[in-house]
C-alpha cells in the first residue's frame, strides 16, 4: 500500500514499502538483530516532499498485531546525495521467545493508530530462542566425539542439533534442512569450496610424501635432536613456526610428520594437537606472507569503509 506523505494542491509524495530482506530465520532472545527494508517513491515524490517540508518517516516493528518491539523515525533525505532514501536497516530486540510474526510499518505521522494516518507494512517470521540453546550444537559435537571417536559423525551431530533448534525442534525438518539447506549452501559457497579443494589436494600431496619415504627421512633427521619429551615438543613448535604460509597446510604437514616422533617419546596426542594448532593459524595470521593476507586486507578495507560511512 502507498503512504501519502504530503499533498499541496495536486502535488503528492508517495512511499511504497517494496520488500524486506536479510531478516534472520532464528534470533537470540534479548539480543539485537536486524533486517533491511527497501522502498520506492513515485516520480514527483521528491519535489512534493521538499515542497511540503517532509523530512521524517516514522516506523515501528510489531510482534503479532499489538506488541511494539521497536519504533522510531529516520530522515527521509539522504544527506550524502540529497535525494530521498530508498532503503534502511532496522534493529530489533525481543524479550519474548517463540516463533513470531513481525510486521514493519511506515507512516508519516507518529500516531499509527489514528484513522488519518496511512500506513504501509510488510511482515516476516523469525524464531526467537533463549541464548543458552546456542551452546547445544558444540556441546553435542564434543560429547559425540568423546563417545564415538568419529569426527564426521560428530560434526554432523552438531549440524543436526543446530537445525533442530532453528527449525523449531522438528526432527524431520531438521534432518532434511541439514542436507538440502545448510550443508548444500556451505558446499556451494566459493570460499568453502576453495578450502575443501585446497585441503583435498594438500592432503594428497602429504600422503604422497609420506608414502615415498619423505616423512621417514624428516623423522630420522629430527630424531637425533629429540631424546626427551621436552625436545620433541620444541621440535614440533619449531616446525610449526617454519611452515607459516597456510594454517591448514601447517596442521597437515607438521601433524603427520611429527606424530611418529611424539608417539615414540610418549607425548600425548592431545598435547601434540595443541602444539600443532597453536603454531598453525595463529602464526599464519600474523605472517606478512601467507594465504591469510588477502582476507585480512578485505576485513580492514570493509571496516574503513564502514567507519567512513558512519
Amino acid at each position: 500500500a502507498a503512504v501519502v506523505l504530503a499533498s499541496i494542491g495536486t502535488a503528492e509524495a508517495q512511499l511504497v514499502l517494496e520488500e524486506l530482506s536479510d531478516h534472520p530465520i532464528v534470533a537470540l532472545r534479548n539480543e539485537w538483530w536486524s533486517f533491511r527494508a527497501a522502498f520506492s517513491w513515485d516520480a514527483d515524490s521528491e519535489a512534493a516532499a521538499r515542497a511540503t517540508n517532509i523530512t521524517v518517516i516514522h516506523y515501528r516493528v510489531l510482534r503479532g498485531t499489538h506488541a511494539v518491539v521497536s519504533s522510531g523515525n529516520f530522515s527521509a533525505i539522504d544527506p550524502e546525495f540529497g535525494a530521498l532514501k530508498t532503503h534502511r536497516t532496522f534493529e530489533v530486540k525481543d524479550a519474548s521467545a517463540g516463533y513470531h510474526r513481525y510486521e514493519l510499518q511506515l507512516a508519516l505521522a507518529p500516531n499509527f493508530t489514528s484513522s488519518d494516518t496511512q500506513v504501509t507494512s510488510l511482515s516476516f517470521y523469525t524464531h526467537v530462542i533463549y541464548g543458552g540453546l546456542s551452546l547445544l550444537p558444540p556441546l553435542f559435537t564434543i560429547a559425540t566425539v568423546v563417545g564415538t571417536r568419529n569426527v564426521l559423525l560428530s560434526l554432523y551431530t552438531g549440524v543436526f542439533t543446530a537445525c533442530f533448534i532453528v527449525y523449531r525442534f522438528n526432527p524431520v525438518a531438521a534432518f532434511s534442512r541439514s542436507f538440502d539447506t545448510l550443508i548444500l549452501d556451505a558446499l556451494s559457497d566459493r570460499g568453502h569450496a576453495e578450502v575443501i579443494l585446497f585441503t583435498w589436494f594438500l592432503s594428497g600431496m602429504v600422503a604422497c610424501i609420506l608414502k615415498s619415504g619423505g616423512g621417514d627421512g624428516l623423522v630420522r633427521a629430527f630424531s637425533k635432536f629429540a631424546h626427551t619429551p621436552r625436545a620433541g615438543s620444541i621440535i614440533t613448535v619449531v616446525l610449526g613456526l617454519l611452515i607459516f604460509f597456510d594454517g591448514i597446510a601447517n596442521t597437515l604437514i607438521v601433524g603427520q610428520t611429527v606424530r611418529p616422533i611424539t608417539d615414540t617419546l610418549r607425548i600425548s596426542r592431545e598435547k601434540l594437537a595443541f602444539l600443532v594448532d597453536a603454531t598453525s593459524s595463529p602464526v599464519t595470521s600474523v605472517s606478512p606472507i601467507s594465504t591469510w593476507v588477502g582476507f585480512e586486507l578485505s576485513l580492514i578495507e570493509n571496516t574503513l569503509r564502514d567507519l567512513a560511512d558512519s
